[in-house]
């Protein structure tokens, strides 16, 4: 045959074919076709399936499918946005199987498809793919309706949404993908390319790998999957498989996650909400993680958890064990540890000015304990100089975190913490002094007290502690409940050891208002003066007191302007270390006992005063006593703490007197004067009234 009339033949053929094709394709029913796709893709996943408009068949050589408008619904769901909806479909079908009146599908491009999913359509969505039969059989369907195979080459998505809300009271998480394809290793099947570029919440990420293919029949291999994706800096790569890809079940998947800043990732991605003015911006730093994916796609959970977030200098934190449910956060079960140089680091991702102290160590088991709730069991830690032990419950769910349970401590010392009461007096964050200084001689200072971080955390502790350093004094065998809520701090059930002697007390502090409030009870019988370390101005000895003082003030010097209560002390066996008291105290005592002025300690017999306060004015009458080998001296008069001014007078018994006066930090002692004019209120000078010989024991045993 010659090659002219072989090519007229093969070309009759071809058009033969092709009129076959297309007489075939207008046979097509395309109303009853839609009629029998909804009810086969109920059977098979038990959703409802809704044409929004047309199904049309272009014909041509190269015959394409499209439908507009086509949705996938929970059944019962009335009202809600369907759970799967795609504005538009196409489909390019093959010509020859048109011959044979089927629908063979090659290449399906779906455009606009949106994915909605939260709380409620998820579960009912998982249960209604549960009780389908899982397998689409639309190979035999009738005469009118041609039996259609999916021979896919190629899926492909422009424009695809995901919108995700894991509870109503948190923000939507929006997925976009601008471009997405699926392509076989063949038209028959096997492995699947993915590829996809797209936004998370704004953020744009890229996926590729392979997945498949799927499996035919039970018992086989699980479904396969290999991807790796990247996000705002980070890579994940996925390994495994998933038993049965249509319903999400059965899931086997090692992931590893990496990125050099997690904050990035968090606020980028929408997982944490961007800080308030003023809130902290501080880099969290790296973070690796690895895990087995497990569970299934509604109800997923992590095994192997090796987790590493941050560094040396902020917080290096480390956690190892499992989560059951991730996306709920609950069934977790982790072993942590967390490591830092010193409290600056943590501090400044928490928005607070936390002290240096040293370096920070601590290890618990973190555990959750309901919605919000995180159980930090037999947790040990070093901070600085203290160690401490015991089981805390940390919520997030309430307007500040909550941390309640009880620690103890072989050390325990509040600077570590920032809670020093020095620190209180801390101006490094007080407003600017003005250019040109003004003269200020006064002893307490002006500026506002450091109180912002107590309105950062609500605390419930009981605290227990065999050592308690504060300044230059460590307590023994210290107990306290320790409640911090909403600004109001309470110090209450103290009691502590001092050598021998015991002290007990409570504290409150109110920072909740523009104006702080302050109340202090405090008693001590017997205590061991020795133990008190250096700068302290006498030498051994014991003591007893009673203090009683409520004020409120926004400085340490409003603060003492207000105060009220009383103060009562009595020391026994001591010495006034002179080069630690000052000049003025020890000049009064020696021109007072007839000493030589070159001793160093004095020799105190005891030494005992009763002071009330009121309106910031401190007043003692006749209630100051000092007793020495040599002499009683008995004293009285007042300290006005608005001005911090004294007005004292002091007198041995038959000897002379002494007057100590003026500004309480450069005060000047001279004679009592004579005639005395002593101003109104002021207390009787002590030269012109009886002094016992035992004044101490007179002061003390006066009420």
């Amino acid at each position: 045959m010659r090659p002219a009339t072989l090519f007229k033949f093969v070309l009759a053929v071809v058009l033969l074919l092709a009129v076959a094709a297309i007489a075939a394709a207008k046979s097509v029913n395309t109303e009853r076709y839609k009629a029998v796709m909804i009810e086969r893709v109920r059977a098979a996943t038990g959703l409802t399936m809704v044409f929004a408009g047309p199904v049309k068949l272009r014909l041509g050589l190269a015959p394409r499918l499209s439908v507009t408008g086509l949705g996938l619904s929970v059944p019962g769901a009335v009202g809600d946005p369907p759970l799967l909806f795609v504005d538009r479909i196409e489909a390019r079908v093959g010509l020859l199987p048109l011959l044979f009146h089927q629908f063979r599908t090659e290449r399906l491009l779906l455009i606009r498809p949106t994915l909605h999913l939260d709380p409620a359509t998820a579960p009912a969505a998982a249960a209604a793919l549960a009780g389908g039969t899982g397998r689409l059989a639309l190979d035999r369907v009738g005469d009118e309706v041609p039996a259609t195979r999916f021979a896919l080459g190629e899926v492909e998505l422009k424009d695809a949404t995901l919108l995700w809300q894991a509870a109503p009271d948190r923000p939507e998480i929006r997925v976009t993908l601008a471009k997405g394809r699926i392509r076989p290793e063949s038209i028959e099947g096997g492995p699947m390319t993915l590829e996809a570029k797209g936004a998370w919440s704004g953020t744009e990420f890229e996926l590729a790998g392979v997945v498949g293919p799927a499996p035919i029949r039970p018992g086989q291999r699980p479904f396969p999957v290999r991807l790796k994706g990247t996000i705002s800096g980070a890579v994940v790569v996925a390994r495994g498989g998933i038993a049965d890809p249509v319903t999400g079940e059965g899931l086997e998947i090692d992931l590893d996650a990496r990125g050099d800043e997690l904050r990035d990732l968090l606020l980028r991605t929408g997982l944490a909400a961007a800080p308030a003015e003023g809130g902290s911006t501080a880099p969290i730093g790296p973070y690796k993680l690895s895990t087995r994916l497990t569970g299934s796609a509604g109800a997923p959970s992590l095994a192997n958890v090796d987790l590493l977030i941050g560094k040396h200098d902020t917080l290096l934190v480390k956690a190892r064990g499992k989560v059951a449910a991730p996306l709920d956060a609950a069934g977790i079960d982790l072993a942590v540890t967390a490591e830092a140089d010193g409290l600056t680091g943590p501090g400044r991702l928490l928005g607070l000015a936390l002290p240096a102290s040293g370096p920070v160590r601590l290890s618990t088991r973190l555990g959750d304990d309901g919605p919000g709730r995180w159980r930090l069991a037999g947790l040990k830690a070093q901070i600085g100089g203290s160690d401490l032990g015991g089981d805390l419950t940390l919520s997030l769910g309430t307007a500040r975190p909550r941390l309640t349970g009880k620690l103890t401590a072989a050390t325990l010392s509040p600077a570590d913490f920032g809670l020093d009461p020095a620190r209180l007096l801390d101006t490094s964050a007080a407003p600017p002094r003005p250019a040109v200084a003004v003269p200020d001689q006064r002893l307490l200072p002006n500026d506002p007290l450091a109180l912002d971080p107590l309105g950062a955390v609500d605390l419930d502790l009981a605290l227990a502690a065999a050592r308690l350093p504060l300044g230059g004094t460590a307590l023994t065998e210290a107990q306290a409940q320790l409640r911090l809520a909403d600004g109001h701090l309470a110090l209450s059930g103290l009691t502590a050891r001092l050598g021998g002697g015991t002290l007990t007390g409570s504290l409150a502090l109110d920072a909740s208002e523009r104006v702080p409030g302050f109340t202090l009870h405090l008693a001590g019988s017997d205590l061991d003066l020795g133990r008190i370390g250096n700068g302290f101005p006498f030498d051994g000895g014991r003591a007893d007191l009673a203090l009683d003082l409520r004020g409120r003030g926004a400085t340490p010097r409003l603060l003492a302007a207000s105060l009220d209560g009383s103060v009562q002390a009595g020391l026994t066996g001591t010495g006034l270390l002179a080069a630690t008291a000052g000049g003025v105290p020890a000049r009064l005592l020696t021109a007072l006992d007839g000493g030589s002025g070159d001793e160093d300690p004095i020799a105190l017999r005891c030494l005992a005063a009763r002071i009330t306060v009121r309106n910031g004015i401190a007043r003692a009458d006749r209630a100051l006593a000092v007793e020495t080998p040599r002499a009683a001296i008995l004293g009285g008069g007042s300290l006005d703490l608005r001005s911090e001014v004294l007005d004292l007078v002091f007198a041995a018994r038959g000897g002379g007197s002494l007057h100590l006066h003026g500004a309480l930090a450069t005060p000047d002692l001279g004679a009592e004067p004579n005639p005395p004019a002593h101003p109104a209120g002021r207390a009787a000078p002590p030269a012109r009234v009886t002094i016992d010989p035992a004044p101490c024991r007179a002061v003390l045993g006066r009420h």
